[in-house]
């Protein structure tokens, strides 16, 4: 952090020597990180969980970037960057020896450094110079170097750029990269940095004419509302003149004769009237989810009270299955029926049921058990008269432990069934 404010001091301090105009040269200095994880997992956010912890964590490998742009015009840019980073490169789309490792399963260092190098055309959505906020997309081409291998990559993102000076920026900008080549695997970067924009483009200067100022001339204004009788379309009332002599009472940009509520503040769609709430709960029918049932939080619409959240959660915390097997055991079914009970109470209710198992064992074999016991119980309550349609089974395997799969206590935890309950949308 102490760089970023070094590079701050110095990038704003030299910005008082130029004047703010169109910039034409960007030179800057990111800081991010290579997420080679999320695509290899399809786990962007893991979740790690201990008795005193329930934190996300993302397992990014830190990197460096420096860059080079040159505006062609307000719309496009040209943006040329190296980037340099120590990593371990998945050899394959679903390296499992990559993925233990980032989990600390496995205590290999295979990290070797890397150069990127990309180049790239910025589509700019809001212009730098005019906004204080100015987005762009981007695409390009990219090739990188690391232990003898030359790869391609086809970078394609968005970002945006947080005027601070008049030439100093923060940019922030996320790339998902498709390889081109067969030893590149695909992965994100994203990164933040300082961009200092010098060298102003020339803009052609046009001389502009003098007009001869009018002869003044007496026009009527019998309601001295300042708008002539000839344009005054209410001449007999005071009004305003950008309501052509109108008068508007209730300031909504409607006149009077043409608003259907002329005393009470509306919209175009509803012809000068204030947008309905017909079920009188404080939210108009624009924004109230549900609008013929009247709640005062939450949208206008029913939520799930913590008592029936606990009651789901202590019921699943009983679901038990036959060793290695995805039959229900005869001792789960009260606590499957309490859970049917609930659902057939709020038709609003939908649920999503997710399976999970220890680490022991085929991942692949685990990963296909889970699956099979979620949806074993989705089969119960839909015999049990729960629409499938209002229920979602999915099994995770061993890819979302909530405690240390080293211990047997820590294993007996992660076999686990979770009902999570939700609202229709």
């Amino acid at each position: 952090m102490k760089y970023l404010g070094f590079l701050f001091f110095v990038f704003s301090t030299s910005s008082f020597a130029v004047n703010a105009q169109a910039l034409k040269h960007g030179l800057g200095v990111h800081f991010g990180g290579v997420d080679f994880y999320g695509p290899q997992t399809g786990i962007y956010f893991a979740k790690q969980t201990d008795t005193k912890l329930n934190t996300i964590k993302l397992y990014w490998d830190p990197a460096i970037k420096l860059s080079f742009t040159e505006s062609i015009s307000s719309l496009f840019d040209v943006s040329l960057s190296a980037m340099a980073s120590s990593l371990q490169y998945p050899k394959s789309s679903k390296d499992s020896n990559y993925i233990l490792r980032k989990k600390g399963m496995a205590n290999t260092n295979e990290s070797f450094p890397i150069l990127d190098l990309d180049a790239k055309f910025n589509l700019n959505l809001l212009s730098r110079e005019r906004w204080a906020v100015s987005p762009y997309l981007t695409s390009g081409l990219s090739v990188n170097n690391r232990q003898s291998l030359t790869g391609f990559d086809l970078p394609f993102g968005a970002g945006f750029n947080l005027k601070l000076t008049q030439s100093v920026f923060i940019n922030l900008e996320s790339l998902y990269k498709i390889p081109l080549s067969s030893v590149n695997q695909k992965h994100l970067f994203h990164s933040l940095g300082l961009v200092y924009w010098w060298g102003e483009k020339k803009v052609k200067q046009t001389e502009i004419p003098k007009v001869q100022q009018p002869l003044a001339i007496t026009v009527q204004d019998k309601d001295n509302d300042g708008v002539p009788d000839t344009e005054d379309k209410c001449p007999d009332v005071p009004g305003k003149k950008i309501m052509y002599g109108c008068p508007d009472s209730d300031g909504d940009g409607f006149r009077d004769d043409e608003d259907q509520c002329p005393q009470d503040a509306g919209v175009a769609r509803y012809k000068g009237c204030p947008i309905p709430d017909r079920d009188n709960d404080g939210f108009n029918d624009e924004v109230d989810e549900c609008p013929d049932e009247t709640f005062e939080d939450n949208n206008g619409c029913p939520y799930i009270k913590k008592e029936i959240r606990q009651k789901v959660d202590l019921a699943a915390k009983g679901i038990y299955f036959k060793t290695n097997n995805a039959e229900i055991d005869s001792m789960s079914l009260t606590n499957l029926d309490e859970i049917a009970t609930i659902m057939k109470g709020q038709a609003a209710f939908i649920l999503n049921i997710e399976g999970h198992t220890d680490s022991k064992g085929n991942a692949d074999l685990n990963l296909k058990l889970s699956q099979q016991r979620a949806d074993a119980c989705k089969a119960y309550l839909v015999q049990k008269g729960i629409s499938d349609s209002r229920i979602e089974s999915t099994g995770f395997g061993d890819l979302k432990p909530i405690a240390d799969n080293e211990t047997e206590e820590g294993r007996a935890k992660n076999r686990r069934t979770e009902f999570v309950l939700k609202m229709t949308e």
